[in-house]
């Protein structure tokens, strides 16, 4: 018999069902945050109704405390059902931050004297901005010498390499390349600028310290990171081209203390012992003693 049972994924039907016949045979459910969460986020916006009939786990961990009122407040989240533990993929930051990696090794291909620029793409709802947004990445990047592009597919785009390469071709760009399968956080620790228009890796990038670029042509910060001080809003490709080279010459840096502001916020700490706040957690309420 099963005390406890944790998903990352709580919201999908296949892991919902299983989620829901725990708790008709009194197992302890637990949800654990694995995305940003935003106002246009169907899967977390529950109603008062739902509350009442719990639609949710029995438990939530979040990343931060921002997560935890705005479950409670948009979400309708019991705020007592809900804990701070951290991001755990993040445990592996401070090793690889001490870690020193040559990018050849990660991206091939790339010479040892060029910047590495990462675009990590994304579906849209709209088709157009979609296109768009790669467009301007590949042009911007296309006119800065040195520099070398690497897009970041998102796991739901594992059949559109062929759309990128085509609009690499209409764009012209010689020094770029597109991969699925390299780990994100190996590239984001070797990067030298990440650019997105709204992904979640965003926040991991910020997580390492590194430059952040929010493509935005809509100006809507639908994440908040401009807002929040630790990116640099672009609205097309002049401006994004703007941006990349003053980042590179060195005339614009991040904001240290917004960053450090934003991971308090967002991630509690990234200090490499989310798992272990995890796991106790998950003891707690399974009624379980670490041996």
């Amino acid at each position: 018999r099963f005390s406890t049972i944790t998903s990352v994924d709580e919201n999908s039907p296949a892991i919902r069902s299983i989620l829901d016949a725990a708790r008709a045979s009194g197992i302890h459910t637990i949800g654990m945050q694995h995305g940003n969460l935003h106002d246009l986020h169907p899967a977390y916006r529950y109603t008062a109704a739902d509350s009442k009939r719990r639609a949710f786990p029995d438990s939530t961990i979040v990343w931060g405390p921002y997560w935890k009122d705005f479950l409670a407040e948009k979400g309708n989240y019991p705020a007592g059902s809900m804990t701070v533990g951290g991001q755990v993929r993040t445990d592996i930051i401070p090793r690889l931050k001490m870690s020193t990696i040559a990018k050849s090794s990660v991206v091939p291909g790339i010479r040892d004297d060029e910047r590495l620029i990462i675009f990590a793409s994304q579906p849209q709802r709209d088709p157009g901005l979609r296109e768009r947004a790669a467009l301007d990445v590949m042009t911007a990047a296309r006119s800065i010498p040195g520099t070398f592009l690497l897009i970041k597919l998102h796991p739901n785009e594992k059949d559109d390499a062929g759309y990128y390469e085509k609009l690499a071709m209409k764009t012209g760009i010689r020094r770029y390349r597109i991969t699925l399968s390299v780990d994100l956080y190996l590239l984001i620790s070797v990067c030298d600028i990440l650019i997105t228009c709204f992904s979640t890796v965003g926040t991991e990038t910020v997580y390492f310290g590194k430059p952040l670029i929010v493509l935005d042509h809509l100006r809507q910060d639908i994440q908040h990171y401009h807002g929040d001080g630790v990116a640099f809003q672009a609205t097309g490709s002049e401006s994004l081209e703007g941006h990349i080279r003053d980042i590179l010459n060195g005339e614009k840096t991040i904001d240290r203390q917004s960053y450090e502001r934003f991971i308090t916020k967002y991630a509690y700490a990234i200090d490499g012992k989310s798992s272990e706040r995890a796991i106790g957690f998950i003891m707690e309420k399974g009624r379980w003693k670490m041996e």
